[in-house]
C-alpha cells in the first residue's frame, strides 16, 4: 500500500533565567505528510501457441498503465488508484473469433482510519468494467476479492503469505464484457495490548456485463463477512480465531451459503523464516434448479486447512526470497455455481544476484475435488533494471486447463514475452520531512 503514517510533533523548550526559573511553551511548525502521486505503465509483447500446436498461434500487446494518489489527513489516509488493461491483438486464435482491441477499466479505493489509540477502521473497494481477458497465459496471479484482513500497515512485512483460494472454471471465450464490484468495511479494536477484535462485512457483484453474456458468465452477487480475535501470544507467535460467512446468488439459479470456522497460528522462527498454519471446518447450504438425478438442495461439511511459508536468504552477494501457500476450503464455481472442496497451491521464488538483476519463478494451481476442473499456471522471467524507475523483463508462461476449451482439446498452451515497465512519483502539497 502506498504512503507513510501521519505524525504530529510538539516540543516543550525550557528557558532558565538567573531569576526564578519559568517554563515557556513554544510551538514548533507541524510537519504534515505530503500528498503522494504515482504514475507508471507496463507494456507486454507476447507470442506463443495457446493450444500447444503450431497451427494456432497468438501475438498480442498488453498495456497496463496505472495512476494512484494517496491523500493523508489527521486520522488516516485515502488511496485512490486507476489500473486499466488495454489489449491489442495482432494475431488471434481461432481467426473467426478475433478481437482486435479490448479495454478493461479497473480501480480501487482504500480508506484507512485511526480515530483513537484502540480503533482502526478501513474501507476497501474494487471495481472493474469492460472486456476482461480470461486466457490463463495472460495473467498468472489474479487479484483475490472478498473480506479479509485490514490493509497492511506501511513499513511492515508479513511473516508469511496468507493462503488464498485459486481459480475456478474459466469460460470458453477469451474476451467477455464483465462488471465487478467488491466493497468491504471493517474495524479492528484493541481489547488489550495483545488481544484485538476484528469485524468486517461487504458485498460482491460480479459477472457478465449484460444478459447475453450472463448465459456464458453468470452474474453472482451477495454479502460476505468476517469476525474474530487476534492474540499476540509472544513476539514470535500470533493466534487467530475467525468466523467467515458468505451468501451468493447466481443469475443462472444456484444459491450458496458458506460458513467457515478457523484458527490460525503465525510464527516467526527467525529473521528469515516465517510460517502461517490454518485449520478449521466449513459448512455449506446450496440450492440449484432441480435436474433429473441431481438433488436441488445440498448440505455438507468440509475440512479447511492452509499453510503459508516465507523464507529469505540474504548475503552480500545475493538475496533469495521464497514463498509457498496451500489452501483446502469449499468455494463456489464461477460458471456452475456449485460448491466444491477446492485445493489451491501457490509458489514463488525470487533470486537477485545483482542489484540490477532479478530472476523470478511463479506457479499457481487449483483443482476441484468433486468436479472436472483444473488450472495450472507457471511463469519464469528475468528482469534487468536500467534505472530506479525503469526495467525490462524476458520470460515465458505455461498453462494447463481442464473444464474449459480456452487452451484447445489438449488443455495446454505456452507463450514467451518481453515486458517493459516504468514508474514515477512525487510528493505534493505537504512537507516531505
Amino acid at each position: 500500500m502506498l504512503g507513510a503514517s501521519l505524525g504530529v510533533a510538539v516540543v516543550l523548550v525550557l528557558h532558565a533565567d538567573p531569576a526564578p526559573a519559568e517554563v515557556v511553551e513554544e510551538e514548533v511548525p507541524v510537519h504534515h505528510d505530503p500528498v503522494r502521486f504515482d504514475i507508471g505503465a507496463r507494456v507486454d509483447l507476447r507470442s506463443g501457441q495457446p493450444e500447444g500446436i503450431p497451427s494456432n498461434s497468438l501475438t498480442d500487446v498488453e498495456v497496463d498503465p496505472y495512476l494512484a494518489v494517496r491523500i493523508p489527513f489527521h486520522a488516516g489516509a485515502l488511496t485512490l488508484a486507476y489500473e486499466p488493461r488495454l489489449f491489442l491483438v495482432i494475431r488471434e486464435y481461432p481467426p473467426q473469433d478475433a478481437e482486435k482491441v479490448a479495454y478493461l477499466n479497473r480501480g480501487r479505493l482504500v480508506l484507512d482510519l485511526t480515530p483513537g489509540p484502540r480503533w482502526r477502521i478501513y474501507v476497501e473497494g474494487r471495481f472493474a468494467y469492460g472486456k476482461n481477458d480470461f486466457l490463463p497465459l495472460s495473467t498468472v496471479i489474479t487479484p483475490t476479492t472478498g473480506t479479509g484482513a485490514p490493509p497492511t500497515t506501511p513499513g511492515t512485512t508479513p511473516t508469511a503469505p496468507t493462503p488464498a483460494p485459486g481459480q475456478t472454471t474459466l469460460p470458453d471465450t477469451r474476451f467477455l464484457p464483465i462488471i465487478g464490484i467488491d466493497a468491504s468495511l471493517g474495524l479492528v479494536y484493541s481489547l488489550s495490548p495483545r488481544l484485538g477484535w476484528r469485524l468486517a462485512g461487504g458485498y460482491t457483484y460480479s459477472g457478465g456485463a449484460d444478459a447475453s453474456v450472463r448465459t456464458t458468465l453468470p452474474l453472482q452477487k451477495g454479502p460476505h463477512g468476517q469476525t474474530g480475535l487476534d492474540w499476540s501470544a509472544s513476539r514470535e507467535d500470533t493466534l487467530t480465531f475467525l468466523l467467515d460467512a458468505s451468501n451468493l446468488r447466481f443469475s443462472n439459479g444456484p444459491q450458496s451459503t458458506i460458513a467457515t470456522l478457523t484458527t490460525g497460528w503465525t510464527h516467526a522462527w527467525d529473521r528469515n523464516l516465517g510460517t502461517d498454519l490454518l485449520l478449521g471446518i466449513g459448512g455449506i447450504h446450496a440450492t440449484a434448479p432441480p435436474t433429473p438425478g441431481i438433488p436441488g438442495v445440498h448440505n455438507a461439511a468440509y475440512p479447511v486447512g492452509g499453510l503459508g511459508v516465507r523464507y529469505t536468504w540474504g548475503t552480500r552477494a545475493f538475496v533469495w526470497d521464497n514463498g509457498l501457500t496451500f489452501l483446502a476450503a469449499p468455494s463456489p464455481d464461477r460458471l456452475s455455481g456449485a460448491v466444491n472442496e477446492r485445493l489451491s497451491l501457490g509458489l514463488r521464488s525470487s533470486l537477485s544476484p545483482l542489484k540490477q538483476l532479478v530472476f523470478d519463478a511463479t506457479g499457481v494451481a487449483s483443482r476441484a475435488i468433486d468436479a472436472d476442473q483444473r488450472d495450472i499456471r507457471i511463469e519464469t522471467k528475468a528482469t534487468y533494471l536500467l534505472g530506479p524507475q525503469f526495467g525490462v523483463s524476458l520470460g515465458a508462461r505455461l498453462a494447463w486447463l481442464e473444464g474449459s476449451t480456452l487452451l484447445g482439446p489438449q488443455g495446454f498452451g505456452w507463450l514467451a514475452f518481453i515486458s517493459v515497465g516504468t514508474s514515477a512519483g512525487t510528493n505534493l502539497f505537504g512537507d516531505s520531512k
